[in-house]
């Protein structure tokens, strides 16, 4: 070790350029990773800031926590609409990154008191309103945001809004949680998507707004799905499914959106299949009418009406035809019936549907 950090070592050494001389750091990599490592030492210091304020405050007095926030979020309030003209990318960026430590913080809390049952009081109910205020309030004045990052904060604000929106509506009405999932989102998201982006001061995030109440529209459909297999009662899911393709159907006519389209034809299948789920499976007759009516209905539609966009009979027949063929091997599997007379009426029918689709398609 002497010898190693002795002048006698270095001396020593070639004087051809090793591989960590040659390792250098341009300007344009650390103009990038500056501020990438600021804006993360900003949130992790206000992240450790209010989880140091919580423990001190409830070290010495349980209810003194939701004061010290209130006073502060008064204080940054009054800063942030004071220095916000000045337009400087560092007082902004502090500002920013406290007002989304600060929503991420209630959106713990939130999950916390729905988890425990705790109460809410006042103070609660102003500071996460304030959080919400925050988060509006940077969206709509922060100018130093670049285009993209602003969308972003504003999808976050969007969630942040939903699930305050959610919390207390289950706090105060005790709304069952696959009702609150199904039914309210299906008419918050609905409200959102037709009328938030409408408002002037979301008219410029419009697209944006679109995008975002669709991906969660898709995401709450896969719910209602679920619990239309899951709940014994499902008259209310079955209600909510309809109404769900009637709107994804509307939203694939203005828009093209060919992922509506699925989502319409989808609702269909799993509302037919969940009409025929109490046939005894080794019916043959009924389980025929039940592998044919629909396909046939779903072909029949695009002879008597005329699809407003090219690649819509495409869709409707290749999910006609898909339902017919996993029903074919699902029945086979379930009843083992491989009679050949009625292996035989099965292959007349398909291929009566085969024709059908194809002198359609051959025809667009």
């Amino acid at each position: 070790m002497f010898f190693y950090f002795s002048p006698l070592y270095f001396w020593k050494q070639s004087t051809k350029p090793s591989i960590l001389s040659k390792m250098k750091i341009s300007k344009d990599s650390l103009k990038k990773t500056i501020p990438l490592f600021q804006k993360t030492a900003y949130l992790i210091a206000f992240l450790f800031f209010y989880i140091s304020l919580y423990w001190i405050s409830y070290s010495f007095w349980g209810e003194l926590f939701p004061y010290f926030i209130l006073i502060l979020s008064l204080l940054l309030i009054l800063l942030f609409f004071v220095f916000i003209k000045k337009q400087k990318p560092v007082i902004n960026l502090i500002y920013r990154s406290n007002f989304l430590v600060f929503s991420f913080l209630y959106l713990i809390l939130f999950t916390k008191k729905l988890v425990y049952n705790e109460l809410i009081d006042n103070i609660f109910i102003i500071n996460s309103s304030l959080s919400l205020f925050w988060l509006i309030t940077t969206v709509m004045l922060d100018n130093l945001m670049n285009k993209i990052k602003k969308y972003w904060f504003y999808s976050y604000f969007l969630s942040y809004l939903n699930i305050f929106i959610l919390f207390y509506i289950r706090y105060y009405f005790k709304i069952p949680y696959e009702l609150l999932f199904s039914y309210l989102f299906f008419i918050l998201w609905v409200f959102y998507f037709e009328f938030i982006s409408k408002i002037k001061i979301f008219k410029k995030f419009e697209l944006n707004s679109k995008y975002y109440w669709l991906f969660l529209n898709y995401i709450v459909s896969i719910i209602a799905f679920t619990f239309l297999f899951l709940y014994f009662n499902f008259w209310h899911f079955v209600i909510l499914l309809f109404w769900w393709l009637i709107f994804n159907y509307s939203v694939h006519i203005r828009y093209k959106n060919y992922i509506s389209l699925c989502v319409t034809l989808l609702s269909i299948i799993l509302l037919y299949i969940k009409n025929f789920i109490p046939l005894n499976p080794s019916d043959f007759v009924m389980f025929i009418i039940m592998i044919y009516i629909l396909p046939a209905l779903f072909v029949w539609y695009s002879y008597i009406f005329e699809n407003k966009h090219e690649y819509d009979n495409y869709f409707i027949h290749f999910s006609a035809l898909l339902f017919s063929l996993v029903s074919i091997i699902s029945y086979f599997i379930i009843s083992k019936d491989f009679q050949v007379l009625h292996i035989s009426i099965i292959f007349l029918l398909q291929s009566i549907l085969l024709f059908s689709s194809f002198a359609k398609l051959k025809a667009k």
